[in-house]
C-alpha cells in the first residue's frame, strides 16, 4: 500500500473549484483551496482511498494504525487510521508555524518540523514537550541515535557574500550545530538568493522557546490613531493601502540628509520623485523599515496575507510548478487576505488593480495610452484577468492591473474619480488597495519608457492619490500606507531588505524622522487593528505596531501633488552600455533580475562600478540599526 498526501482536492459536482496551474481544485468563497488529500492507494488493485484533510499536507509518518501527517498551511499535525480513513487532531500549532515533515521517534513521540518558526518541535502523546532551533525553513527530517537530520529549504539564506568571503565556519559556530551547505553560486547575492542547509540537531538540547502573544486587556474606549487592541476605536474610518515595485531606500530617499541613507547609492532621487520626497519631509521620513518578500510572488502574499506559505517557501528553486501572482489558490494562506477579513466584518472595499494582469484590448503602446489619458478622450480599454473571484467582484471594472505599457497616472485616475463621487455620497470605501506598478520600469531597451520616466509616473500618480484624499472630506479620518512589494531590484549601505514605506494622514507627525523597526507585517498588523479586524498570522501578531508614526493631535493641512520634473513620454534610445533587447514584462519576474538591476544603474550612473557589495542580505548596516541577523544570535 502507498500513501499519498496531495495539495489539492478534486471539486466535486456543485462544488466551487478554480484553476491551480492548470487543474481545477476545489475552493472555498474566497477562492483559497480548501485544503489537500490523503490518499491510500491499493498496488495490486490500484484502487485509492482518499480522505480529504486541511491546506498543504506535508509528509508523513506510520505508526501502527496510525498515519501522522502535518498540514503546513492549516498549522496542524493530525493522525488518520489506517482501518477506518478517518482523521483526527493531535496537534494544534500556532498560527504561521507551517507543519512541514514529521519523523517518528518513540512510541507516541513525534518530531515535527515548523518552517514558519524555524524549528523542530517535539511532540509526546500530543503535547508540546521541546522546541529545538533549527535552520531557515525546515522542510524534511529523520531521526537517527539521538539527534534529528533536518534539511532546509532557505537554510542560511542570502549569504552569498559572506560564504564567498569564507566567513562561514563563524555562521555555522554561531548555529550551534553542523551544518553541511548545497554548492553556492558565486554570482549570486540578491535578497531572492537562498544557500539552503543540511543540519544535524541532537534531540536533547532542550532550548525550549516560542511566543505568547499580549494577554487581552480591558478594551479603551478612545478613539486613538492605533489601536494596542484589535476592537479599540480608532480615529480612522479609511485606508488608502498603496502597492508600488522593487525599489529599496536608497536608491530614492539615499539623498535625504535627515535619514540614514546613502547618496551615492541614490538613482531616483529628488528631482525624480519629488512628491515622494516631499511627502516624506512633510510627514514621516522612515529609515529603518524592510521587506518581508524578496519577489513580487512573495512580496505581495507578505503585503496582503501577512504570511507566505509553504508553496512559496518550498518553491524558490524555480517556480517549476507555477508562479503565483493570486492566480493559484493552493499557494494562499489559509487565513486569506487583508480583504477578506475586511469583507467578513462588514466593511466595503474596493481593489484597484491588485492581482489584475490587464492588456488593452487593441495592443495599444505606453505612448497612446499616455496621449489617450492626457487629451482627455479615454477611448482606450483594457481586458483584465483577475485569479480570485471575491476580489474580481470588488475590483474596479475599468482600473489595470500588471502591465509595463499602461502608465500609473491613469491607474490613479480611476482612484480619484471614486473619491470624487464618494464626496458627493459620502460612502468611500473603508479599505481601497491602489496598485501602482510602474517603479518597477522596463528597463533600457530602446523605444520604452526610460526608467526615469517610469518612476517619475509613479511618483507623480502617488502624489495625486494624496491630493485626492487630502483635499476632500475624508482627510480627518483616511490614513494612507504606501509601500513596495519588495526590494529585489535594489541596493542599500544598511541592508538589500530595507525599502520605502510611507505613512500619510492627518495624524502623522509632522517632518520627523521615524528610525523604530518597521516591515510589511507590521504595516498590515497596524492596517488590521485601526480596522478593527485579527491580525491573520503570527508574524503580524508579532510585528511593531507603528504607534510612534503618529501623534494625538490631528493636523488638517493637506497635500498639493508636485508636478513631475522628467517628461513621462521620455523614451530610451539605443546606447553602447544599454541593452537593445525588449524583456518579458508579461509577467513578473520572467527576466534575469542581475542584468536588469545593471540596467538601471547603468542608465542612472553611467560607467560608475555597480555597488554589487550592497546587493542582498549584507547586514552591513545593522549592527548600526541596532539589528541583527538571524544566524548572528547566539542561543545562549
Amino acid at each position: 500500500r502507498l500513501w499519498v498526501t496531495t495539495w489539492g482536492q478534486t471539486p466535486k459536482p456543485g462544488e466551487l473549484k478554480s484553476p491551480s496551474s492548470g487543474t481545477d481544485v476545489r475552493v472555498d468563497r474566497r477562492g483559497i483551496a480548501t485544503g489537500g488529500t490523503v490518499s491510500q492507494i491499493d498496488l495490486a488493485s490500484g484502487t485509492v482511498t482518499a480522505t480529504r484533510v486541511g491546506a498543504q499536507p506535508s509528509g508523513m509518518a506510520i505508526d501502527g494504525d496510525n498515519v501522522y501527517v502535518p498540514l503546513a498551511n492549516a498549522d496542524q499535525v493530525i493522525s488518520i487510521s489506517r482501518s477506518t480513513g478517518k482523521s483526527k487532531l493531535v496537534w494544534k500549532a500556532w498560527t504561521g508555524s507551517a507543519p512541514t515533515a514529521v519523523a517518528l521517534t518513540g512510541k507516541g513521540r513525534l518530531a515535527v518540523t515548523c518552517g514558519g518558526t524555524n524549528s523542530v518541535v517535539q511532540l509526546e502523546n500530543g503535547k508540546l514537550v521541546d522546541i529545538l532551533r533549527s535552520a531557515w525553513y525546515p522542510v524534511a527530517i529523520t531521526a537517527r541515535n539521538g539527534a534529528f537530520y533536518v534539511v532546509s529549504a532557505k537554510g542560511v539564506g542570502s549569504r552569498g557574500n559572506e560564504l564567498r568571503q569564507g566567513k562561514f565556519d563563524k555562521i555555522a559556530e554561531t548555529e550551534k550545530f553542523k551544518t553541511r551547505l548545497s554548492a553556492v553560486d558565486a554570482k549570486s547575492n540578491g535578497v531572492y538568493q537562498f544557500t539552503g542547509a543540511f543540519s544535524v540537531i541532537p534531540s536533547d538540547r532542550n532550548k525550549y522557546f516560542t511566543f505568547y502573544p499580549a494577554k487581552a486587556t480591558k478594551l479603551a474606549t478612545q478613539p486613538v490613531p492605533v489601536p494596542t487592541q484589535v476592537g479599540e476605536p480608532s480615529v480612522f474610518k479609511h485606508v488608502v493601502y498603496i502597492l508600488k515595485e522593487n525599489r529599496t531606500y536608497d536608491q530614492v530617499f539615499g539623498d535625504m540628509k535627515r535619514g540614514d541613507g546613502d547618496p551615492s547609492l541614490c538613482i531616483y532621487g529628488e528631482k525624480i520623485t519629488p512628491n515622494q520626497h516631499a511627502l516624506a519631509s512633510q510627514f514621516v521620513l522612515l529609515d529603518n523599515y524592510y521587506c518581508n518578500g524578496v519577489l513580487s510572488a512573495d512580496g505581495h502574499s507578505w503585503s496582503t496575507e501577512g504570511n507566505a506559505t509553504s508553496y512559496f517557501e518550498r518553491t524558490f528553486g524555480g517556480w517549476t510548478r507555477s508562479y503565483p501572482y493570486g492566480d493559484d489558490p493552493i499557494a494562499i494562506s489559509s487565513t486569506g487576505h487583508i480583504w477578506d477579513a475586511v469583507l467578513d466584518r462588514g466593511l466595503a472595499f474596493r481593489n484597484y488593480g491588485e492581482y489584475d494582469y490587464a492588456e488593452p484590448t487593441k495592443g495599444e503602446r505606453h505612448a497612446a495610452i499616455l496621449k489617450d489619458l492626457e487629451s482627455g478622450t479615454r477611448a482606450i480599454k483594457f481586458s483584465h484577468k483577475i485569479g480570485l473571484a471575491r476580489l474580481a467582484k470588488y475590483s474596479d471594472p475599468e482600473c489595470p492591473g500588471w502591465n509595463m505599457e499602461i502608465p500609473d497616472v491613469l491607474r490613479a485616475s480611476y482612484f480619484i474619480r471614486d473619491v470624487k463621487a464618494a464626496v458627493k455620497t459620502g460612502k468611500l470605501a473603508n479599505l481601497s488597495f491602489v496598485y501602482l506598478p510602474q517603479d518597477h520600469t522596463s528597463g533600457t531597451a530602446p523605444g520604452t519608457p526610460t526608467p526615469e520616466a517610469h518612476v517619475a509616473d509613479n511618483d507623480l500618480a502617488v502624489g495625486r492619490v494624496v491630493e485626492a484624499v487630502s483635499q476632500s472630506r475624508f482627510w480627518k479620518d483616511t490614513v494612507i500606507f504606501v509601500i513596495e512589494d519588495d526590494p529585489q531590484a535594489g541596493f542599500d549601505h544598511v541592508d538589500g531588505h530595507r525599502s520605502t514605506c510611507l505613512v500619510i494622514s492627518p495624524y502623522t507627525r509632522r517632518s520627523a524622522v521615524v528610525s523604530q523597526f518597521y516591515n510589511q507585517a507590521g504595516v498590515l498588523r497596524t492596517i488590521s487593528h485601526i480596522l478593527g479586524v485579527k491580525p491573520s498570522s503570527r508574524f503580524e501578531q508579532t510585528a511593531n505596531l507603528m504607534t510612534e508614526c503618529f501623534q494625538s493631535r490631528p493636523d488638517l493641512s493637506g497635500f498639493k501633488a508636485r508636478p513631475n520634473l522628467v517628461p513621462l513620454d521620455q523614451v530610451n534610445v539605443a546606447k553602447s552600455n544599454q541593452s537593445a533587447t525588449r524583456l518579458d514584462l508579461s509577467r513578473p519576474d520572467r527576466i534575469d533580475e542581475k542584468l536588469f538591476n545593471r540596467q538601471l544603474w547603468a542608465a542612472a550612473k553611467g560607467s560608475a562600478p555597480y555597488p554589487d557589495g550592497f546587493e542582498g542580505a549584507h547586514g552591513k548596516g545593522l549592527a548600526a540599526r541596532k539589528l541583527t541577523t538571524v544566524t548572528e544570535v547566539d542561543e545562549d
